[in-house]
């Protein structure tokens, strides 16, 4: 499993991880009992949401609001263009993945599309944010509002940086992974968003992610050091690296804080697929 693209803390020490090259999305589990060497191991169990297990839908990003688990394509070729949303009674579906309606073609009309991030943004909606079009060194970033099929868009200021992925880490709070369009250049920085439509450019955050090739982000929050404790989950694209499995950045924060002001250094995860 060379790409992590999407990942989503499920329970516990249970996590789900989308790679963009299958319809499977796999169960890991989080080890930090030794906090100097944390490990996240698959568990063999995976979920197909998708068209069969010949299909292959480019799963880009997971996002949750509540109960309900979303799973998005990248939107670059008709086989692609799904938003799909399940539940999940332990590691199995409830029932078939419900399909969303997601039109962009009035959006971006001519426009290259390549979606690579999803995360919850209110109750009801969802961020959805692009790695193309970058329009003048923004990068846009839709508000869909899954019941009302509603949209709004925002242009990101990420510095000539696309989105990679983003996750919610409260009510007013995103991290956002950002990145290239393509290449390696600008370098991929993780930036912190106040979530409000008319701040656009979010705040440097001080994790080092050096040569990292990051392509997925999520948290889990409160395990530990206190309910404003936060530990972040970094997952990398190796596919045009040297082909191994995705490697693995960790770190835990003790508040939200902490991520502007102190330098902080990511720890290497064990990775076992």
């Amino acid at each position: 499993m060379q790409d992590a693209s999407g990942l989503i803390h499920v329970e516990r020490n249970l996590f789900l991880v989308a790679e963009d090259n299958s319809d499977l999305i796999r169960f890991f589990e989080l080890n930090t009992d030794d906090q100097g060497n944390p490990c996240f191991q698959s568990t063999g169990q995976n979920l197909n949401p998708g068209d069969g297990a010949a299909s292959n839908s480019d799963f880009e990003s997971l996002a949750r609001i509540g109960d309900l688990f979303f799973v998005i394509g990248s939107y670059n070729a008709p086989e692609r263009r799904k938003l799909l949303r399940f539940q999940m009674n332990g590691t199995a579906l409830t029932a078939p993945p419900e399909t969303i309606s997601f039109d962009l073609a009035a959006i971006f009309l001519q426009e290259e599309i390549d979606i690579e991030s999803l995360c919850a943004f209110r109750q009801d909606t969802l961020m959805v944010g692009f790695r193309k079009p970058l329009l003048q060194g923004k990068a846009p970033a839709i508000f869909f509002n899954t019941d009302t099929l509603e949209t709004d868009i925002r242009y990101f200021d990420l510095r000539q940086r696309a989105f990679r992925d983003c996750v919610r880490i409260a009510d007013d709070s995103f991290l956002i992974l950002a990145g290239p369009e393509k290449g390696n250049k600008p370098r991929r920085r993780i930036y912190l968003w106040n979530g409000t439509f008319d701040d656009v450019r979010p705040q440097k955050c001080m994790i080092g992610l050096g040569n990292l090739r990051g392509e997925g982000i999520c948290v889990r929050q409160g395990q530990g050091l206190g309910l404003d404790s936060l530990e972040i989950l970094i997952g990398t694209d190796e596919s045009s690296g040297s082909g191994g499995d995705f490697k693995m950045g960790y770190v835990k924060v003790n508040n939200v804080k902490e991520l502007l002001e102190n330098e902080i250094r990511l720890i290497d995860v064990r990775v076992t697929v």
